[in-house]
């Protein structure tokens, strides 16, 4: 890991050792941290190419429900979206925040409950597709202190209502 820090910055490397199976278009489909014995392995391994876990499976589903979606049944499928999107998996998100901003604002207030997410990734995906859904430069930092992190989430939502 400290010669190759841009992998797991990618794929959300935590604890070492780590096991990522890759599909032959280079797209991860399965992830495991620890150890595992040979029957765990094969069972991991098998599992992963049986039901790969990648974000490209839901997401465009996903995306096309947004903008098809009813007022009512955007924060819903917001939420859905943001659960992809904060995956550890980052090969494919980038439609995501491209296809929120084309919806519009109707998005932007599903967005900000997510801010708040005591998961690291999930709320940071918010904070970023925000960023684009808006063009805001309003920053968002989800590793700061919880105290720092409110005040930058009632930052966005004053600007949410004034806008």
């Amino acid at each position: 890991m400290d010669e190759q820090q841009e992998l797991p910055a990618r794929f959300w490397i935590r604890d070492v050792p780590a096991t990522i199976v890759f599909s032959p278009a280079g797209r991860s489909i399965g992830a495991r941290s620890g150890r595992m014995n040979p029957q765990q392995f094969q069972e991991f391994l098998r599992d992963s190419l049986a039901e790969p876990n990648s974000p490209l499976a839901a997401i465009g589903d996903q995306l096309c429900r947004l903008e098809i979606a009813a007022p009512e049944e955007v924060e819903l499928t917001v939420e859905d979206i943001i659960e992809i999107f904060g995956q550890p998996d980052r090969f494919g998100r980038e439609p995501i925040p491209a296809t929120l901003k084309t919806t519009g604002d109707a998005v932007v207030p599903a967005l900000l409950p997510s801010m708040v997410d005591s998961r690291l990734a999930f709320r940071a995906a918010p904070g970023h597709a925000l960023q684009h859904v808006t063009g805001s430069a309003l920053p968002f930092q989800p590793f700061d202190p919880i105290a720092e992190r409110n005040q930058q989430i009632e930052a966005w939502h004053k600007k949410v209502d004034i806008e």
